[in-house]
């Protein structure tokens, strides 16, 4: 094996990273039957295998020479693997990666699909480890005075990789003038200028890099001129559109897919085709995977009538809008809606995929496989479950002005009123947003038919009458105080425009329960609670069909025993549930719950008996549990736990015997774990393990024999682990390690003498593992 070993220093601290590069490759690299076996050869440059190895490669350079440990790090941006293979490859990047390198400030300009996002998310990726605080932000995010916007960014924050779960918690930590922080904001507006010269004063501008995009140039050379005031170097990039030549090879990368090859009948049609997509990747990406393995000709011709009747549109954001529309008129109606939804409401919000997904399985069914067709036409990006929705900004342009009459309407205070919503519109809302404080008029909301989505950004003003919500309702979101709440009326099962199912699916609200008098449907699917409550309602409890259920800043101490009633849960979430101390005795009886999470439920004591009956639990996460002294003897019961995530959890001296048992586990973090003194005699067994993380977990004996047991184990982070007890014994074990790529450690300069000969020196680490 090869051994790479470099260190990077920050503020006086240094990392260092141990990097493995086996000439096993497995699934990392593969010699394709076709192509020249030494890849030398001029033709061999274009191969498959050829780009392959450069990549592994370039991911060996970057781990040595440019702060890359990445695959730690979740603020890491989705770049589709061609447009990578292209980036790479233009001078254009390495122009403005150069510039950066030196300077504050750049802007991207260009017109819509060109690529500006994509080539600003690359920068991203390429710069980000270099910066104790990223934020890569869309624009139409950014909305409110100064105030807002800020918060919406300190909440959007990422510290050295990880996501902060609250931005005020990102606020306290820092000090902007002595931290560097890498900001994109993506499609910038006129009034994102102000706050963005306000930001880049804030913080410290010198040593902080900021990235935005516009397809107005006056706008960036704004920011550009306020930059200059502050004593900074800006500069504004022309982003082009591609040759002919990288136009086709990105088309053909998805209309045909290594190995498939074009058939005869179609080569004709490839050329005139990538014409008309203008050079924009966005376009090429879109119709190649509307295309792909498309051998019949007359989906062609279809193909290249639509985009040549597009041609004749004058208006180019219009042109391009009809050319992606393209692959959304090939979609089934269940389908449209799904990337309608996607497009006006989900994407970019705070609703997961997988809470979308809930939705969309009482309104469309087979909301899986409908949203791998979206995935596979490149309209959606394809995120993990626990993700939000992300798309291209042009693919949620074109959903806002397909789905135009349907929200689709958005009011606040200071630019409409409820009286503004005539009947004949009423009717036709799907979703509707509310904001600024707004009087509810009952009268309306009854109207809308239709209605399956309200989301309430603050105060929901209810005035004296109660509020009668339609049928159709599925998706409910409201802030501040809701002073009465009932929810009536009967699923009308006969209803064309509503299945039986339809029914209110997820409420977040901050309630004030001054009367007692709130009722929820009785086929509540998902609830999302933000309240005040010392006590669990009724209401709640009566709903037995519930799948997702979270509760965020309740009082309450326990739950009562009917709660394990839910039999259908899979999600459960407490979150600054600061009085929680318990959950019932007969907790084990959620035979379907996939998903439990507690974060900072600062009294939580003990995890009950039945815990491990969990038999479903797949992830389990606890965070600041300050009074948990504990994990059920039985927790290796949990036989499909595939990730788990304890941290700060201060009273935790040691882990159960029967820990060694979690066959599935993958991911594992023990972070922060202060008092966990060592790791039980069965760790070795956990042979599904791929990555463990103990940052900051003072342990006092050395790892057991078994740990280099751990055959699957690829990265091991210990950063903030250096007793010297530990360690010499544990270094052989770590070695013996056959799948280890990247070993994380972290060495501070002594700040008293105690440290000193308490804790390994990054000389001392060199010696053991040279040594080992």
């Amino acid at each position: 094996m090869t051994l790479f070993g470099y260190n990077l220093q920050k503020d006086g601290e240094k990392v260092m990273i141990v990097h493995e590069a086996s000439a096993r490759y497995g699934t990392e690299f593969t010699m394709e039957r076709e192509d020249h076996f030494s890849l030398c050869m001029p033709w061999s440059r274009s191969s498959n295998t050829y780009i392959r190895l450069t990549e592994f490669i370039q991911r060996i350079r970057e781990d040595i020479y440019s702060y890359k440990g990445m695959r730690n790090r979740s603020d890491l941006q989705m770049v589709p693997k061609m447009a990578i293979i292209l980036l790479r490859k233009s001078l254009l990047f390495e122009t403005v990666r150069n510039f950066l390198g030196a300077n504050p400030l750049v802007g991207l300009h260009g017109m819509g699909g060109v690529g500006k996002t994509t080539l600003a998310k690359m920068l991203f990726n390429d710069l980000c480890a270099e910066f104790e605080c990223t934020c890569f932000i869309p624009g139409f995010r950014l909305r409110g005075d100064y105030k807002e916007m800020e918060d919406i960014l300190y909440s959007s924050m990422y510290h050295h990789g990880q996501k902060i779960e609250q931005g005020k918690l990102i606020r306290d930590r820092i000090d902007p003038t002595q931290t560097r922080l890498l900001l994109v904001l993506d499609d910038i507006d006129d009034v994102h200028v102000e706050f963005l010269w306000e930001i880049s004063s804030k913080f410290d501008c010198v040593n902080s890099r900021f990235i935005f995009t516009s397809q107005n140039k006056e706008i960036l050379d704004r920011c550009i001129v306020n930059s200059r005031d502050q004593g900074g170097e800006a500069c504004v990039f022309d982003v082009d559109c591609l040759s002919h030549e990288k136009s086709k090879e990105l088309f053909m990368s998805h209309a045909f897919p290594f190995p498939t090859e074009p058939s005869p009948s179609v080569t004709e049609w490839i050329d005139k085709i990538v014409a008309k997509c203008e050079g924009l990747p966005l376009t090429l990406e879109v119709m190649g995977s509307y295309l792909k393995k498309e051998y019949n000709e007359y989906t062609w011709i279809d193909c290249l009538l639509a985009l040549d009747k597009a041609e004749n549109i004058a208006n180019f954001r219009e042109r391009l809008w009809l050319k992606l529309q393209i692959s959304y008129d090939r979609l089934n109606p269940m389908e449209q809606e799904m990337f309608l939804d996607a497009a006006t409401l989900f994407c970019n919000s705070t609703w997961n995929l997988q809470e979308a997904k809930t939705c969309w399985s009482v309104l469309y069914g087979f909301e899986h496989i409908r949203w791998k067709t979206l995935v596979d036409l490149s309209l959606v990006y394809a995120v993990r479950e626990e993700d939000c929705i992300q798309m291209h900004e042009q693919m949620r342009s074109l959903g806002m002005k397909l789905g135009g009459n349907r929200i689709r309407s958005i009011l606040t205070k200071e630019k409409s009123s409820s009286s503004s919503i005539t009947p004949m519109n009423t009717e036709e809302v799907i979703a509707l947003r509310l904001g600024g404080c707004m009087p509810l008029d009952a009268s309306h909301i009854f109207q809308m038919k239709k209605l399956r989505y309200l989301d309430v950004e603050e105060e929901l003003m209810c005035g004296e009458d109660d509020v009668i919500f339609p049928s159709s309702v599925i998706l409910l979101r409201a802030r501040g105080e809701v002073n009465i709440l009932r929810l009536r009326g009967e699923v009308n099962i006969h209803d064309d425009l509503v299945p039986d199912c339809s029914f209110l699916c997820s409420l977040l609200c901050s309630l004030h329960f001054t009367d007692g008098n709130v009722h929820l449907p009785g086929c509540l699917v998902a609830l999302d609670l933000k309240a005040p409550l010392t006590y669990l309602p009724r209401t709640v409890t009566e709903n037995r069909d519930l799948q997702v259920l979270k509760f965020e800043d309740c009082l309450f101490e326990r739950l009562p025993q009917t709660f394990v009633e839910f039999r259908r849960l899979r999600h459960l979430t407490f979150s600054s549930c600061k009085e929680l101390r318990s959950l019932p005795e007969d907790f084990g009886r959620f035979s379907e719950l996939h998903s439990l999470e507690l974060h900072h439920c600062y009294k939580f004591e003990a995890l009950p008996d039945s815990f491990g009956n969990l038999h479903s639990l797949k992830n389990l996460m606890m965070v600041s549990l300050h009074n948990l002294q504990k994990l059920p003897e039985n927790f290796g019961a949990l036989s499909k736990l595939e990730s788990l995530k304890i941290s700060d959890a201060h009273n935790i001296y040691s882990l159960p015997d029967s820990f060694g048992r979690l066959t599935q586990l993958r991911d594992l973090y023990l972070d922060n774990m202060s008092n966990l003194l060592a790791l039980p005699s069965s760790f070795g067994k956990l042979s599904q393990m791929r990555r463990l993380s103990m940052v900051g977990c003072m342990m006092t004996k050395e790892l057991p024999r078994c740990f280099g047991n751990l055959l699957n184990l690829t990265i091991l982070d210990i950063r903030d682990c250096r007793s010297v007890k530990v360690y010499p014994g544990s270094i052989h074990v770590i070695r013996r390690l056959p799948k280890l790529r990247y070993l994380i450690v972290e060495t501070n300069f002594p700040r008293s003498k105690s440290e000193e000969t308490s804790y390994l020196s990054e000389r001392q680490f060199r010696e053991l593992w040279l040594s080992g």
